[in-house]
């Protein structure tokens, strides 16, 4: 997938044109499940670490001059371990209805 914005602005001698370099972000994500109760998980943001550029350019902007901003941020990796807990089936008792009826935990 690639960004791209543009925009115009007058500058009052000429035009300046502001836009952001195409850039392509690459990111992963998936799970492995282990057992009924575990799964480990990862996520991986902007692979290749790509950076964000803004670049100007105008009749007097030299082309020495044409990045504006250049930005890198890095990549962002996630991992961890997912469970679940059960816990055994009870009768429970509430006392608080008028009729006190016996529920179940596992429904």
């Amino acid at each position: 997938m690639e960004l791209a914005r543009s925009r115009a602005s007058w500058a009052g001698r000429g035009l300046d044109l502001n836009w952001r370099s195409a850039r392509t972000l690459i990111d992963v994500s998936g799970d492995f499940v282990l057992s009924r109760r575990f799964t480990v998980f990862f996520n991986l943001s902007n692979l290749h670490d790509n950076p964000v550029i803004n670049e100007i350019a105008g009749p007097n902007t030299p082309a020495y001059a044409s990045i504006q901003q250049y930005q890198r941020w890095g990549s962002e990796w996630t991992f961890g371990v997912k469970g679940s807990l059960s816990f055994p089936c009870r009768p429970l008792a509430f006392s608080f209805p008028a009729s006190a009826a016996r529920y179940s935990a596992c429904r």
